[in-house]
């Protein structure tokens, strides 16, 4: 089922913390009559505002929060990278330094701000068709990338251009996060499978598969399954029984079947497909 999608406002509410108000008007945000450039500098740092209102209650909370954010974005930073066709160590990079710059400049108290699937999938679709196979120039070139949007969001956030997103609508949200959840999983089948495929459309990637499920390596296939088992059960029981501390399922599967797979030596004896040695940042 999709998420629901909510504002801060409604998270204010339902967890009951401090309101917010809500905004009185999209004009006075959008003109420059009433600019104030030092409230226009302080506006720029929200966390100033979040310190002075902060409670000591919510420490525990943040806490428990923090530890759990910070073991989960080590395997999804890994598997982002991959998704998006560079070397791993990057995808731990941009899970790290945008956490630690949204904290001084988000708006948001309950965001976490690094990689996500599709932007990953995006960036990998534009490194193909720039026809870029080595990692190295690939790693260079979403770099280069990162940089001017970062650049554009810049200026669009100096020009308080945050307003425009007021105006889509929810199907149009919604059926944008189901056509891409849809062509993230297309894209991980090759994986779970142990096919090496090259990358495509949606089409492309299913006719590719199916060419060639007779090469399917049934160890990635079992370690798959029985990951993705593990996943869904722990998810499935730390939801029933309502754990203040949720537990870090994500880093225990992905330490312990590394375990495996290095005593184990599956990449010699049955061709599975690893990441192989990461370099020191």
């Amino acid at each position: 089922s999709l998420r629901r999608l909510r504002t801060e406002l409604k998270l204010q509410q339902e967890f009951e913390e401090a309101p917010m108000q809500e905004n009185e008007s999209l004009l006075p945000h959008i003109g420059w009559a009433n600019y104030n450039p030092i409230n226009s500098v302080l506006s720029c740092f929200p966390i100033i505002a979040t310190v002075r209102s902060y409670s000591v209650e919510w420490v525990k909370a943040d806490l428990v929060a923090g530890i759990t954010i910070g073991v989960f974005v080590i395997p999804q930073g890994m598997a982002y990278a991959l998704l998006a066709g560079i070397p791993v160590q990057y995808g731990l990079y941009s899970s790290i330094y945008p956490s630690l710059i949204y904290s001084l400049l988000g708006t948001s108290r309950h965001m976490h701000i690094g990689p996500f699937a599709l932007v990953s999938l995006m960036v990998g679709d534009t490194l193909e068709s720039l026809g870029i196979e080595d990692e190295d120039e690939a790693a260079a070139a979403a770099v280069t990338m990162s940089m001017i949007i970062g650049l554009m969001l810049t200026a669009m956030a100096i020009c308080r251009l945050g307003f425009i997103v007021t105006f889509l609508s929810d199907p149009v949200l919604e059926g944008f996060t189901v056509a891409a959840s849809i062509l993230i999983c297309t894209s991980q089948i090759k994986h779970l499978l142990g096919l090496d495929i090259s990358r495509g459309g949606f089409v492309e990637t299913i006719i590719q598969i199916f060419a060639n499920i007779q090469d399917t390596n049934i160890c990635a296939l079992v370690i798959s399954i029985l990951c993705i088992f593990a996943l869904i059960v722990t998810k499935m029981y730390s939801q029933s029984q309502n754990l203040s501390i949720p537990i870090p399922i994500e880093l225990i599967v992905t330490v312990v079947a590394t375990m495996i797979s290095g005593f184990g030596q599956l990449n010699e004896r049955f061709g599975l497909p690893i990441v192989g040695e990461v370099p020191p940042g």
